[in-house]
């Protein structure tokens, strides 16, 4: 027990004034852990701030170019589907598919009885026919002797009038017969040479060098004449592949920055090593009203080959090209919502400089306005902020890090 001024302290009233003592000393030592896990270390204990190691640059002066890329076919020069122009039977076939011809080469020969046999009548009318002017002309010089030899003797009274009309009359008749045989015979010379013509469209041959890239028909089939119905096979397909077409659809966006004879390079997923390059050969000069895209299309030699008609690929077209362009690594320029910015060195300490930007590529940005060749550049935005102390890693190389 415990004494007091009034007497003696019971037992338990001095343990609960010991439990209550205990009790602020622990909340006393909890408030006092918040408070200390609320605090900074640095507000805890003042230190100076660590220098970040950063490669330290300066811009460079490089050609640049803006550049457009867009999803590219592959097509042959020329193409051409070869139909037949009258119907027959594939009497012969002398290609197929992959093989190379030459231009005028001959591909199929068609069979054709029932023109056959209408040339044969043709060509025996017109024998018939030149006997018949042969006929027509010996007969107009014969009524034309006549007729002066009349005039000759009316003049000398041996015959009379009626005589000479009669004469007149026989070399009229003559030199008209003789024009109406000379008109027949020219009928049935031009129906020669329309058959000869269509005798000759049993004849493909190709209208320029190239591959097969298609064959339709075999020896023996039945060949429709491609003016008779729609719904007709051609015999065999002729594609020129010396030379190719890279075609591609430029939104309307890009429209005004496409001309002929800007450079241009092909990739080609299936040939990863190869780049093949040219420029713009053609624009079509209007935009399709369903994509709102203008056909541009690029030639491409192709002696060796190695390109086919049908491949996909990715053309990059160089719209604009600056040859001195001030540039900086990508990873050295800072491009957020207030602008594009970079952090110079003031002794060892990065500052934040606004830039103006320009063209870019795949890792460089042209920088237009704000530094210059002297400054010397932080090569990475990464963990920098205005006023971090750097600690040189790179100098002098416009690497990113």
């Amino acid at each position: 027990m415990t004494r007091t001024a009034h007497g003696v302290e019971p037992a338990h009233g001095v343990l609960s004034r010991m439990l209550r003592r205990s009790t602020q000393g622990a909340l006393l030592l909890t408030a006092a852990a918040v408070l200390a896990a609320c605090t900074s270390p640095g507000e805890r204990t003042a230190s100076p701030a660590a220098a970040v190691s950063a490669p330290v640059i300066h811009a460079e002066r490089n050609a640049m170019a803006r550049t457009v890329s867009l999803a590219a076919n592959v097509e042959a020069y020329e193409q051409a589907p070869l139909y037949a122009k009258v119907p027959g039977y594939v009497a012969t076939i002398n290609v197929d598919i992959g093989d190379v011809v030459v231009e005028d080469q001959l591909l199929a020969t068609l069979e054709m009885p029932e023109m056959a046999h209408q040339y044969a009548q043709a060509e025996s009318h017109r024998i018939e026919q030149r006997a018949a002017l042969a006929s027509a002309r010996a007969e107009a010089e014969l009524q034309e002797r006549l007729m002066k030899r009349s005039v000759g003797l009316r003049a000398k009274d041996a015959i009379s009038e009626e005589d000479l009309e009669q004469a007149r009359a026989g070399a009229a008749k003559a030199r008209a017969e003789l024009a109406l045989a000379d008109a027949r015979t020219t009928t049935v010379e031009a129906r020669l040479k329309e058959l000869e013509a269509f005798m000759g469209y049993g004849e493909l041959r190709a209208p320029f060098a190239g591959i097969i890239t298609k064959r339709f028909v075999d020896r023996g089939a039945l060949v429709q004449a491609a003016t008779s119905s729609s719904d007709v096979r051609p015999v065999v397909v002729v594609a020129r592949v010396d030379q190719l077409r890279i075609s591609v659809d430029v939104p309307e966006p890009d429209v005004p920055l496409v001309d002929v004879g800007d450079p241009a390079a092909l990739t080609i997923a299936a040939l990863p090593d190869r780049t093949f390059t040219s420029t713009v050969a053609r624009i079509a000069g209007a935009l399709d009203p369903r994509s709102r895209t203008m056909r541009a299309e690029v030639d491409l030699p192709n002696t060796d080959g190695i390109l086919r008609s049908g491949m996909y690929g990715t053309l990059t077209i160089d719209v604009e090209t600056v040859a001195d362009a001030l540039t900086l690594p990508t990873a050295a320029v800072n491009q957020g919502r207030k602008g594009a910015s970079v952090f110079v060195l003031d002794g060892d300490v990065a500052r934040q400089r606004p830039v103006t930007v320009g063209l870019a590529d795949d890792d460089r940005l042209q920088i237009l306005a704000g530094i210059s060749t002297a400054d010397e550049v932080v090569g990475t935005t990464a963990g920098i902020a205005d006023g971090t102390r750097i600690q040189r890693r790179t100098t002098d190389k416009a690497l990113a890090p």
